[in-house]
């Protein structure tokens, strides 16, 4: 049986209550007779225990039997010193980034006389504030001698509807090859709840365009098989951008101002094809979809969540890979088979970037504010 230590730093914050915990409970379960898995918490305040357990077994009853907890600053490399120290040469390290940006160069230097380690380390977008940080922080993988160890996610990418079968993929290459237009959207019913502080210092656009709608376009290509250029801003044109605030926002955050957009609608031309990307809280459907229009009016709308579906001018395309399990879920999944496909390359980190600062400087320059919906 392989052993791991699943170190998660952040364990006390939101992310690692809300989707590490609760999948790392669901993949222990369902691997329970291939991998013996011990849980480290690290983390700068104090743990809720019964909350972690609870997590850990909030989707199914977890099979970690051995959880132990650390408290202490980041950059304090005593933590690593008396963790790797135990670690055998058999044992697997699977180091997970649940914590805010500015911390992951601190965590990379203190992890950086490890890289001969049987390590992986999985960061998880927000990759830094803006694209300098990004570069900053891939700069401190390559000095630290980790390029080969880590591994930049975004969930969506490994959401169950983006998982297509040979044969649909099959179908969508007879296509036409001119696409007229494509419209991606990211609706949500729910307000920030919780996330509050973290949302109006970030906003819709720089939480979703960097890595969540970079990872839909990236998807794209692999399914329509063809490439769709965003490694030059000349390839990128903005026509209009609409941003907007749902009322009642200023209420939860508690402030009687704010420019902070809770929905954007933005148009635009990537590589001379036509994209509509829309996204935002507290609207009236819950939807994750890409819709592609084609030069003879063919359509194919693809949803991806909730309950998956592919739809060729309203005949439905069946998906196949509907696997009952969490993004996460099938994240640690592709790490223990040695499948990184699905994890971003340092390109698509700033590429991601490069999509954002464009859009930016666009609604800086009309001076754009969102308008209360």
């Amino acid at each position: 049986m392989q052993k791991w230590k699943f170190i998660i730093a952040g364990i006390t914050g939101d992310l690692a209550r809300r989707k590490i915990l609760p999948a790392l409970g669901e993949f222990s379960n369902i691997f329970s007779q291939k991998l013996d898995i011990e849980v480290i918490g690290y983390s700068r305040s104090q743990p809720d225990h019964e909350a972690i357990y609870n997590s850990l077994n909030s989707k199914r009853p977890s099979k970690i039997k051995n959880v132990k907890f650390y408290t202490g600053q980041y950059d304090d490399p005593s933590f690593f010193i008396n963790l790797m120290q135990d670690v055998s040469a058999e044992e697997k390290i699977i180091f997970y980034f649940a914590v805010p940006p500015q911390v992951f160069l601190l965590l990379l230097e203190n992890l950086c006389p490890y890289h001969t380690k049987n390590i992986d380390i999985v960061i998880e977008k927000p990759f830094g504030n803006n694209i300098n940080e990004a570069k900053k922080i891939i700069d401190k993988v390559h000095e630290c001698k980790l390029t080969e160890k880590t591994r930049y996610c975004d969930h969506y990418m490994f959401k169950s509807g983006l998982q297509l079968d040979d044969k649909t993929l099959k179908i969508i290459k007879n296509l036409p090859m001119r696409i007229e237009s494509i419209s991606i959207k990211a609706l949500e019913t729910i307000d920030v709840q919780g996330r509050s502080s973290y949302y109006e210092g970030v906003g819709a656009i720089k939480d979703m365009i960097p890595a969540h709608f970079y990872t839909l376009i990236k998807s794209l290509q692999k399914v329509l098989q063809r490439e769709i250029d965003i490694n030059d801003d000349d390839k990128i044109f903005i026509r209009n951008v609409k941003l907007g605030q749902y009322q009642g926002y200023l209420e939860q955050i508690q402030r009687q101002t704010s420019s902070t957009e809770t929905y954007f609608l933005i148009d635009m031309y990537i590589n001379q094809i036509a994209f509509l990307l829309e996204s935002g809280k507290k609207l009236d459907r819950k939807e994750t979809s890409i819709t592609i229009l084609y030069e003879n009016n063919t359509t194919l709308y693809w949803r991806i969540d909730p309950d998956p579906i592919l739809l060729l001018d309203s005949e439905e395309i069946h998906i196949q890979n509907r696997e009952d399990v969490s993004d996460h879920t099938r994240l640690f999944m592709d790490i223990l088979f040695g499948n990184y496909d699905r994890f971003l390359n340092e390109s698509d980190v700033i590429n991601g970037w490069r999509i954002y600062e464009n859009i930016k400087n666009f609604i800086v320059a009309h001076r754009i504010y969102p308008e209360i919906y």
